[in-house]
């Protein structure tokens, strides 16, 4: 993982605001910077992905100072046996999907389908970008 440079975050800033396909997830890679601040200064929504409640806390906080509403927040708990799902949107899907490991199939977790579910919908109802 690397760091976004701004002129990078500029470019996928204007890419959001130009992209007509109903629906963009972008990954903004975990971190809290100026440059993630300037890409998702132009999404709709955003999901909260974290380790931790206090990771939680501090991407809400971040969500927040942009007026981006948060519609999901989903602990990634490496360790765990299975997924928790403890509240459905709306107004927020909560819980925990498990173990998380780059080129794992992972479409049949059940906090991954209720996600695709509420983004779908949103897109559905809104032409979101998240």
């Amino acid at each position: 993982k690397t760091s976004f440079t701004p002129e990078f975050a500029q470019a996928k800033a204007q890419d959001i605001e130009v992209i007509k396909t109903p629906l963009l997830v972008f990954d903004v890679g975990g971190k809290i910077t100026p440059e993630n601040q300037v890409i998702m200064s132009k999404a709709t929504h955003s999901v909260i992905l974290a380790q931790n409640d206090a990771e939680v806390k501090l991407w809400q906080q971040f969500c927040e100072k942009l007026n981006l509403p948060v519609v999901a927040i989903i602990i990634s708990d490496y360790q765990g046996k299975q997924d928790q799902i403890t509240h459905t949107y709306p107004p927020l899907l909560q819980g925990s999907i498990h173990h998380l490991d780059r080129g794992e199939n992972v479409t049949k977790r059940p906090m991954l389908r209720a996600l695709a579910q509420l983004l779908s919908n949103l897109n559905l109802n809104h032409s979101s970008q998240v």
